[in-house]
């Protein structure tokens, strides 16, 4: 047995040696350090620059996602504005809102406002609920658009006053969700976009406020032939979903702080997201239930010099398309502007 294993080393070594005389014989590389640190370099340059500067092709498919996905758009701008700079802010709001006693209620919100702290007005219109959040009874809602009346009810965009000097809507949507388990219970959501005119804000919880234009537009009768709507089953386990896109020209001005299309021309229609829920029961009796509107808000701004805001400016993107190129491919396929999500 020792006599193999000495063989056994014998043979190991005399291995060894041969790969060694052949490792031997193979030259090593010869690395130009100089150069080799010069091709890195040039290559860290080349990434920092690809992910800092966009081409207008990705520009304006950035801009196409911010118009489809408002929920998840971070620094979005309107492209194509020749180099002016912007600030940029994201908002999410959440409204909770609840049917009244028969089951119904209707409502009404204008995104393309942009209100301070510095004052109580709002844009979003309630009518036919308690609103929770006041404790105010949201006017009269009947479904045939007969003496509908609305409050309503405020909304904060966290924006200190003065800070802000004129604004641009970028994207936006909405959501209705069930507040509450209703697989066993009934009633439909309806929810659109619809064009009016003549809205724009006053002081908030303000009893009977009156629009013609308003009641006709948040009946279910109305919101579904709209060009744009959807409608949510309630106990099929459903929420509805419509998302705002420029619609005029118009739509791209920058506008003042602390008001809405309607304060610049009551006559210039604005798309207004409407919304009617029916029909909701508690074990088949007409009942009020909770549901909450969930609102995202794209936003450029003009800070105020001097302000927390100032200095937080970017140029807006370059791109070859037009935007409202863009705005019309997006607007060209209707699920994109409202559609019914299963929960």
């Amino acid at each position: 047995m020792k006599k193999n294993n000495n063989n056994h080393n014998a043979n190991q070594n005399n291995a060894n040696k041969i790969i060694k005389a052949i490792a031997d014989t193979v030259k090593k590389p010869k690395i130009n350090k100089e150069k080799f640190k010069a091709l890195r370099a040039a290559r860290k340059t080349a990434n920092l620059t690809a992910l800092a500067r966009r081409t207008p092709a990705q520009y304006a498919n950035l801009y196409r996602e911010t118009l489809l996905r408002p929920e998840y758009a971070q620094g979005a701008r309107a492209p194509g504005t020749y180099g002016q700079s912007t600030a940029t802010l994201h908002r999410h709001l959440t409204v909770p809102i609840s049917t009244n006693a028969s089951g119904q209620c209707g409502f009404a919100f204008v995104p393309q406002a942009l209100i301070d702290n510095s004052t109580n007005f709002s844009v979003f219109y309630a009518s036919g609920f308690n609103t929770g959040n006041t404790g105010i009874a949201a006017g009269v809602y009947t479904t045939n658009n007969s003496a509908t009346t609305f409050i309503q009810i405020p909304v904060s965009y966290s924006v200190s006053g003065s800070t802000v000097q004129s604004w641009r809507l970028v994207s936006a949507s909405m959501q209705v969700r069930p507040a509450t388990n209703l697989l066993n219970n009934s009633g439909q959501i309806y929810l659109g976009t619809a064009s009016i005119s003549g809205l724009i804000p006053t002081a908030n919880n303000v009893a009977a406020y009156s629009s013609p234009s308003l009641s006709a537009a948040i009946i279910p009768n109305a919101i579904e032939n709209l060009p744009y709507n959807c409608l949510a089953h309630i106990n099929a386990n459903e929420y509805a979903r419509a998302v705002w896109v420029p619609s005029v020209p118009d739509d791209f001005n920058m506008y003042p702080m602390n008001g809405s299309v309607g304060t610049i021309d009551p006559d210039m229609p604005a798309l207004v997201f409407v919304g009617s829920i029916i029909g909701t029961t508690v074990n088949g009796t007409p009942a009020a239930t909770p549901f909450n509107v969930e609102i995202y808000l794209n936003y450029e701004l003009m800070p105020t010099p001097g302000t927390s805001m100032s200095g937080s400016e970017q140029p807006t993107p370059d791109i070859t398309t037009v935007p409202a190129t863009i705005v019309a491919q997006v607007r060209a396929v209707k699920t994109n502007l409202a559609q019914t999500i299963k929960q």
